[in-house]
């Protein structure tokens, strides 16, 4: 094997051509971290690549992966098979004046571009006995995202006007992102398969949604009807932004908190 393929089969070339592309282009949005140290009391680890805006109230936290030859196919009943869904759980820092923060925690927002979601994946010649890639690989982002927070909190008061920074979770991969939409009905019980009417499409980003035991989602009080079930779900799912590597460059231009409020119906 050459230098050449050795490098390449490391996957840090695409790491850096995502560097470089977003510091070359003309994006309101700039690398602030790469291969970046992150910890917690319990964890520890590295982030890929680290984005902020020019406003310093936004961060993205990209996990890259570049499989060879792959598609990721996620599946859509096609009862909720609208590129539409704008929720997503981002991580909310906000300090209040007197140093302390108001806000330290997960918290749903209306997030653009507007997107698929979804809550399954699956990953040609994965071993189905074990964890899916996309879980893990999810759960890890998650987790590092939360890290990142701990770790900029003492700094949020000296550096960033405001106080208040979201932290967003995605991975970012040069594998073809593939819908299978299908109705739920068709599926055989007797052999747990697809009918013959799911369709395919290919998307550069969607939402995926799942709990992932991502660390730092408070404990909801007991549930005493349907509603408190709901934010019981919720509060334990994590999003996910997963995006084909020649798309994030238009994700970014349409990535936009509304209003920086969380969603009301959670609270």
């Amino acid at each position: 094997m050459t230098l050449h393929s050795h490098v390449n089969n490391s996957g840090f070339p695409l790491q850096i051509a995502l560097a470089h592309r977003i510091r070359t282009g003309d994006l309101d949005w700039d690398v602030l971290y790469e291969e970046h140290f992150w910890s917690t009391q319990d964890e520890n680890g590295f982030i890929d690549l680290v984005l902020e805006d020019s406003s310093k109230s936004f961060v993205l936290n990209i996990e890259c992966k570049r499989p060879r030859d792959a598609e990721w196919i996620f599946l859509i009943p096609s009862n909720v098979a609208e590129a539409n869904v704008q929720r997503a759980t981002l991580w909310w820092s906000d300090m209040s004046q007197d140093g302390s923060f108001s806000h330290f925690e997960w918290h749903e927002f209306a997030v653009s571009p507007k997107s698929y979601e979804a809550y399954f994946c699956v990953v040609a010649g994965q071993d189905h006995k074990a964890r899916p890639m996309l879980e893990r690989v999810a759960s890890e982002v998650a987790t590092s995202t939360y890290g990142l927070a701990i770790n900029e909190a003492k700094a949020l008061s000296i550096h960033y006007s405001g106080g208040t920074r979201l932290y967003i979770n995605a991975i970012v991969t040069t594998a073809k992102l593939r819908l299978c939409k299908f109705d739920p009905g068709d599926i055989k019980l007797e052999s747990g398969e697809l009918g013959e009417n799911s369709s395919s499409e290919e998307v550069g980003f969607l939402r995926f949604r799942k709990q992932l035991g991502a660390p730092g989602q408070q404990e909801v009080e007991r549930c005493t009807d349907s509603r408190g079930v709901r934010r019981m779900i919720t509060g334990s799912e994590s999003t996910v932004f997963v995006i084909n590597s020649e798309h994030l460059e238009a994700f970014l231009e349409e990535l936009l908190v509304e209003h920086k409020r969380p969603l009301q119906w959670l609270r």
